[in-house]
């Protein structure tokens, strides 16, 4: 008997692994040989100034809104039919969900972690644009997992690297680097400081000696954009009420309450992470959908790790669910009907009220899980000090 469970256990992890292989070969033949169309076919503009000998960030390049190593792709970009950097790109993809299987076995090994990397495989966030459509946000959040994996299993050298190197694709997660730099209780993690400080000087060292002060354009280009798609700075242009000029300093305070409610409760590191991006997202004014590939594999880390408590509130379980199906409906709907104008108009209202519920029931968790917060789930004194 105990021999023939073996062997039925050993079948059907074989066949997870020709599952997961024919899916990941499927999906990268399309991303090699698909279209190149939505914001690719504008990486692709980019890349070809700079091959040409150009600056990445003046004339046809204006508005690349990226940084130093997203400009390194343009050496990849070896045709127009073959999308290289796409590839590559997915690759990483399936580089972190390894590493978050890794780490998930060693650190909850009761929990199914292959639903997991089932969702995180085929929902339609991913599917549309980080494979159909080639968003090179599917690159940063697989930066950023992987940064922050090796940073819990306190490769904090390797993570500060990892990190640099999302910094030097695009600049946002330079706004998560002091919930790594400090821990809740303000100790300086010098290793992890040291590594992402002198990785990120040669990145911009050698960006300086190549495009100049031009480098730092795409932080210009963000500010001066408008409103867009899921911001409630959209939705309240559309009312006649312009406060697009006010997003980039509410988007950096919602940082500063984030790491300020992270040192003085002394709440969980990763919860905290996840918090400040879902801010960031909130009052960031260009609100568009491949901007929440990073909070997906933030999120599902977080929800893995904490899924004992999560799974005692109906109310966190109904904003997880409501906010992945509103997120999940808008690709498809975008893919095959577009967002029309009257749409873009309402839409960011209903975005940041289910976004906004969902942060404050995450914020709740932290509470709950550094016992701030009394009743049910006190029995879960998970706290450390990370």
């Amino acid at each position: 008997m105990i021999g023939n469970n073996a062997l039925k256990s050993k079948v059907k992890d074989f066949n997870w692994k020709v599952f997961f292989a024919l899916l990941g070969i499927g999906i990268l033949i399309i991303a090699l040989l698909g279209k190149n169309y939505h914001d690719y076919a504008a990486y692709i503009r980019h890349w070809i100034v700079i091959s040409e000998g150009g600056n990445p960030y003046l004339g046809k390049a204006s508005d690349n809104a990226y940084g130093i190593i997203y400009n390194l792709f343009a050496y990849t970009n070896i045709s127009a039919k073959v999308a290289l950097p796409r590839v590559l790109w997915i690759l990483f993809y399936f580089l972190s969900l390894i590493g978050l299987k890794s780490f998930l076995k060693e650190s909850t090994p009761n929990f199914p972690t292959r639903s997991i990397l089932v969702f995180l495989l085929v929902n339609p966030l991913f599917l549309i644009f980080g494979v159909k459509y080639g968003s090179n946000d599917v690159f940063l959040a697989s930066l950023v997992l992987l940064g922050v994996l090796l940073y819990l299993k306190k490769k904090h050298i390797l993570s500060g690297i990892m990190i640099a190197l999302a910094i030097g694709f695009k600049f946002i997660p330079l706004l998560i680097a002091p919930f790594l730099i400090f821990q809740n209780t303000l100790k300086v993690n010098l290793k992890f400081l040291i590594s992402v400080s002198l990785a990120l000087a040669l990145i911009f060292f050698i960006g300086y000696l190549e495009w100049g002060d031009n480098i730092i354009k795409p932080l210009i280009f963000g500010k001066e954009r408008i409103s867009k798609i899921f911001s409630i700075f959209r939705f309240l242009r559309a009312q006649g009420i312009n406060l697009d000029s006010c997003s980039t300093i509410s988007t950096v305070f919602s940082v500063v309450l984030s790491f300020s409610l992270y040192i003085v409760f002394k709440l969980d590191r990763m919860i905290l992470i996840l918090f400040c991006w879902f801010n960031i997202l909130l009052l960031y004014k260009v609100g568009h959908p491949q901007f929440y590939l990073t909070p997906l594999l933030l999120g599902s880390l977080v929800f893995v790790l904490n899924h004992k408590i999560i799974e005692q509130s109906r109310l966190m379980l109904f904003c997880i669910i409501l906010l992945g199906m509103w997120l999940f409906f808008w690709p498809f709907y975008y893919d095959n009907m577009g967002i029309s104008l009257e749409v873009r108009d309402w839409i960011g209202l209903p975005h940041s009220i289910i976004l906004l519920t969902t942060n404050i029931s995450l914020l709740k968790l932290a509470f709950i899980k550094r016992n701030l917060l009394k009743g049910k789930h006190a029995i879960y004194d998970l706290n450390q000090k990370k």
